[in-house]
């Protein structure tokens, strides 16, 4: 008498994959969050004599998944 299995594989490899779904969804709010602060704080105590206003028109983040 051999141990036997009561769960559909499928169904865990939903549930795994269901999983890193959100860990993805959260990591991207968390780099915005990181983005939006940085923008802030870049544009409110830039440490640099503004000439030409060049540097904060150019102050900004981009997030990639995937490439795009």
């Amino acid at each position: 008498m051999g141990i036997t299995s009561n769960f559909d594989e499928n169904a865990i490899r939903k549930g795994f994959d269901a999983f890193i779904d959100q860990v993805e969804i959260q990591q991207i709010k968390r780099l915005q969050l990181f983005g939006e602060k940085s923008v802030t704080e870049a544009r409110n105590n830039r440490g640099y004599m503004m000439q030409t206003g060049a540097l904060l028109s150019s102050t900004g983040y981009t997030i990639f998944k995937d490439g795009v």
